[in-house]
C-alpha cells in the first residue's frame, strides 16, 4: 500500500540524510530520541496489541549504550555519563549515557560506533503461554511430576544416599539416572574426581543456600567481580545439575551477563586461569553472527584449542520439525519489480513473491543479520540492509531498523521490541547491495513462513558441543531409551549451520558467500541432546524449579564431558567430544539429525568409547541371618552370610571382607571372611566363611543392630 511505501522511503530518506556523527550511532538511538514510533504505539488501544520496548533505562533517563573506540572514562562523565565497564582488548565501554549526548559523542574522532546495549538472554525455557504444552504433559503436570519425585526421595532410608547417582543435597535431578550416570559411576568408579568444570551464566544467586544443603560442594569458586548479581541464579541451578552427576569436580563460575567482550574475558579466564577442564554455558548474545565465528566465538575456539571441552546450549527458538520455528534463513530473492520502492530499495520475496512474513507468536527481540564479514571488533559489512515491521495489513510501518552498513558497520539489524503476534516483516536491500544469505529470528516467537537454521552464534563454533534439550519426563524416572519416540522440546533449536568467513573476516571458499553458492563450511549442529525439566534448589517462582530448557540440557552434557575425563585424563577435547557423540543414543531420525545432532548423551556409551578401564563396583546382595536360637535374643547372637555383587565392569579378585558392629553391646566374633572372584555386570559370590557376632544381654529387646562391612 502507498502509505506503507510513503513511510519506508521516508526512514530510508533520513537514513541517507545523516550526518558523520549520526552515522555512528545506531538507528534505534536515533530513532528513540526523536520518538520515531511514538505515535503508532500510542495510538494502539489494545495493550496486548502493542509493541514494548526492551532498551535499558536508569532512574535519570539515561540510556544503557556500548561504545567502540578508546573513549576516557572522564569524557564520559564529562557529558553526564556513567561507565559500567570497559574492555581495552576489545576497545569498548559500555555506559548509561543521555539520548542528548549521543551526537556530542559521536562527533569525538575516537568514537566508532555507538550503539543500544548488546543484551543477552539464557535459554532457560519459561512457563508456556496459555494452551501451549509439552511433549508430556502441560507445564503444571511436569511441575507436579517434578516435585512428587522430589518428595519420594526424600522419604528413602538414610542409605540410599550412598548409591553411587543420587548426591548428598536436598535435592536430586532425574537427569542422573535418565543418562545413565548412576550406572557408569558405578561401572567405572567415576565420579569427576580431578576435574574442574567452569559455569557460565546470569548470576550465581542461591549459591550459599546450595552449598549450606549439599547441593554444590563448599570449594565451589566465584571469579572475583564476577558473580552477576543481582539475577535470577541460573548459574546456581546450571551447577547443580553438574554436580548431581559428577559429584567429584570441582566448580567454578563467572557471570555471561556484564557484555559480550566481558564474556569472551570470562571464557578465557576460566580456562587459562582457573584450568576449568570442561566450560559449560547457556547464553547468547543477540548480535552473534550466523555466519561468522565473532568475539565470543573465538574466545570458544581459543579455549578448545588449549585443551578444554566447551557445551553451549543450542537456544529455545524453535524448530521447523515441531512447526516452532521463529527463524527464516535463505538466500536474499527480490520479490519483483511490483515489490521495488521508488528509492530503488528492493524488498525480499520469503516464498513465491510473498513480501512479508507474519509473526505467528509473538516474541521479542527481532534481528536481521546477512552474509557479510563484521565482528564485533572488526565490523566490515558493505551491503546495506534494513528489515522494517508492518501492521497487520502492511499498512503503516510500526517500527524500523536502518543502520548503515558502509564498509565499516555491521551486518547487522536489530529491533529491541516485544512484538506481539500478527504484525509482518519486511527486509529491503540497498539498491547497490549485492546478494547475501540472511537469518532473520524473532526470539520467543514463531514466523508464519520458518525454516530449519535457529541455532547460531557461539554454540555452534567448530569445537563447541551445542546442546538441545529433551524432556526428561521421556525417561520415565528411569533411563533415556534410543529411537524415534524420543524427541527434543518443542522449542530446542535446530541446525544445521553454515559459517562463510574465517575469524579474520576472510571467506572460507573465496567468491561463495550464499546458500545457493555452496560456500563456506557447513557445521553439523546443534551437536548432542541433554535433559531438561529437572529439579533444583532455586525457588518454584523463579523459573528454574522445574529447570527447562536448552540451558538444562547444557550442564547435563558438560557433567558426562567430566566423567570421561575424570576417567581418562589424557583424552583431548576432540577425544571427548568424538567419543560422547558416537556412545550417543539415537533419537529422533536415524543417525545425526538436525534436531537431536547425535542424539542423547549417555554416560555409559560415552565412557566405553572414550576407552575409559572398567572398575569393580561392589554392593550387598542377599543377606542371610542364622540365629544361635529361633531368634536374636539378648545374651544370644548369629551368624551373616553377605553377598556380593559386582556391577562394575571389572572382575573382583583377591576380596576380604571385614565385619564391624556399629551398635554397642554387639560383638564380633569371626569378622572376616575371603570372597571367591566377583565376576563383573552383576556376578555374585557369598562369603564361604560366616560372620558371626554376640548380643550383651543388656541391649534392650527390639534393637536395630547396625553393621558395616569393608
Amino acid at each position: 500500500p502507498q502509505s506503507a511505501q510513503d513511510q519506508i522511503e521516508a526512514l530510508l530518506a533520513e537514513k541517507a540524510a545523516r550526518t558523520p556523527a549520526q552515522r555512528k550511532i545506531s538507528s534505534q538511538l536515533l530513532y528513540q530520541q526523536r520518538g520515531t514510533f511514538a505515535a503508532f504505539t500510542e495510538n494502539i488501544k489494545d495493550p496486548t496489541k502493542r509493541i514494548t520496548p526492551l532498551a535499558q533505562t536508569d532512574g535519570h533517563g539515561r540510556v544503557l549504550v556500548d561504545i567502540k573506540g578508546q573513549v576516557a572514562r572522564g569524557r564520559i562523565e564529562a557529558l553526564g555519563g556513567s561507565v559500567v565497564g570497559t574492555s581495552s582488548l576489545h576497545a569498548a565501554t559500555r555506559a548509561w549515557l543521555d539520548l542528548g549526548q549521543l551526537e556530542t559523542l559521536a562527533g569525538d574522532t575516537e568514537v566508532q560506533a555507538i550503539r543500544p546495549a548488546f543484551l543477552a538472554t539464557t535459554t532457560r525455557a519459561n512457563p508456556p503461554k496459555a494452551g501451549e504444552k509439552f511433549h508430556v504433559g502441560s507445564y503444571a503436570d511436569r511441575v507436579a511430576a517434578v516435585q512428587a519425585a522430589q518428595r519420594q526421595w526424600r522419604e528413602m532410608p538414610h542409605a540410599s544416599l550412598l548409591t553411587p547417582g543420587t548426591g548428598p543435597g536436598s535435592v536430586v535431578g532425574a537427569g542422573i539416572a535418565a543418562h545413565g550416570a548412576d550406572v557408569a559411576r558405578k561401572q567405572y568408579n567415576v565420579d569427576g574426581t580431578g576435574v574442574t568444570v567452569g559455569v557460565l551464566s546470569d548470576s550465581n544467586d542461591g549459591q550459599e543456600d546450595a552449598i549450606a544443603s549439599g547441593d554444590l560442594p563448599a570449594d565451589t569458586i566465584t571469579v572475583p567481580g564476577q558473580d552477576g548479581r543481582p539475577g535470577a541464579g541460573e548459574g546456581t541451578a546450571m551447577m547443580e545439575i553438574v554436580h548431581d552427576l559428577a559429584p567429584g569436580a570441582k566448580l567454578a563460575f563467572a557471570s555471561a551477563f556484564n557484555s559480550p567482550e566481558s564474556f569472551a574475558d570470562n571464557i578465557r579466564t576460566l580456562r587459562f586461569t582457573y584450568h576449568c577442564d570442561v566450560i559449560v554455558d547457556d547464553v547468547i548474545y543477540y548480535f552473534e553472527s550466523p555466519y561468522e565465528d565473532d568475539i565470543i566465538a573465538q574466545a570458544v575456539a581459543d579455549v578448545v584449542a588449549d585443551g578444554a571441552v566447551y557445551v553451549s546450549s543450542a537456544g529455545n527458538e524453535g524448530n521447523y520439525d515441531d512447526g516452532t520455528s521463529g527463524t527464516w534463513e535463505g538466500d536474499f530473492k527480490p520479490a519483483g519489480t511490483l515489490a521495488t520502492l521508488p528509492s530503488g530499495y528492493t524488498v525480499h520475496s520469503f516464498g513465491d513473491k510473498v513480501i512479508s512474513d507474519r509473526i505467528e507468536v509473538g516474541g521479542g527481540p527481532l534481528t536481521l543479520q546477512w552474509s557479510d564479514p563484521g565482528t564485533l571488533d572488526a565490523p566490515a559489512s558493505y551491503n546495506d540492509y534494513d528489515v522494517f515491521v508492518l501492521d497487520h495489513d502492511l499498512r503503516n510501518v510500526a517500527v524500523a531498523a536502518t543502520d548503515l552498513q558502509d564498509g565499516a558497520g555491521m551486518p547487522f539489524e536489530y529491533l529491541g521490541y516485544n512484538i506481539p503476534a500478527n504484525y509482518r516483516v519486511v527486509i529491503a536491500r540497498h539498491p547497490n547491495a549485492e546478494t547475501r544469505a540472511i537469518h532473520t529470528a524473532i526470539f520467543g516467537g514463531e514466523l508464519g513462513i520458518a525454516t530449519e537454521g535457529a541455532t547460531f552464534g557461539h554454540n555452534s563454533a567448530a569445537g563447541a558441543m551445542g546442546a538441545a534439550a529433551v524432556d526428561v519426563a521421556e525417561a520415565g524416572g528411569g533411563a533415556f531409551t534410543s529411537g524415534p519416540t524420543t524427541p527434543v522440546e518443542l522449542y530446542s533449536s535446530d541446525g544445521p549451520r553454515r559459517v562463510f568467513y574465517n575469524r579474520d573476516n576472510t571467506e572460507i571458499t573465496p567468491g561463495k558467500v550464499t546458500f545457493a553458492s555452496h560456500g563456506g563450511e557447513l557445521r553439523n549442529k546443534p551437536d548432542i541432546a541433554g535433559a531438561d525439566g529437572v529439579a533444583t534448589t532455586l525457588p518454584s517462582f523463579s523459573g528454574l524449579n522445574p529447570f527447562f530448557g536448552t540451558s538444562a540440557a547444557a550442564p547435563h552434557v558438560g557433567a558426562i564431558a567430566a566423567l570421561v575425563k575424570s576417567a581418562v585424563p589424557g583424552a583431548s577435547s576432540e577425544q571427548i567430544r568424538t567419543a560422547m557423540a558416537s556412545g550417543a543414543l539415537d533419537i529422533e531420525a536415524a543417525g545425526y539429525d538436525r534436531d537431536a545432532g547425535a542424539g542423547l548423551a549417555w554416560a555409559p556409551g560415552a565412557l566405553k568409547k572414550a576407552g575409559a578401564p572398567g572398575a569393580v563396583f561392589l554392593e550387598e546382595g542377599a543377606l542371610t541371618v542364622t540365629p544361635t536360637a529361633d531368634v536374636v535374643l539378648p545374651g544370644g547372637g548369629a551368624s551373616l552370610r553377605i553377598q556380593l555383587v559386582n556391577t562394575g565392569l571389572a572382575k573382583a579378585t583377591a576380596v576380604s571382607g571385614s565385619l564391624a558392629a556399629l551398635t554397642p553391646g554387639v560383638t564380633i566374633t569371626s569378622a572376616t571372611s575371603t570372597y571367591p572372584n566377583v565376576f563383573p555386570n552383576g556376578g555374585t559370590a557369598t562369603d564361604p566363611t560366616a560372620y558371626a557376632f554376640t548380643v550383651d544381654p543388656s541391649v534392650p529387646c527390639g534393637s536395630q543392630l547396625a553393621f558395616a562391612l569393608t
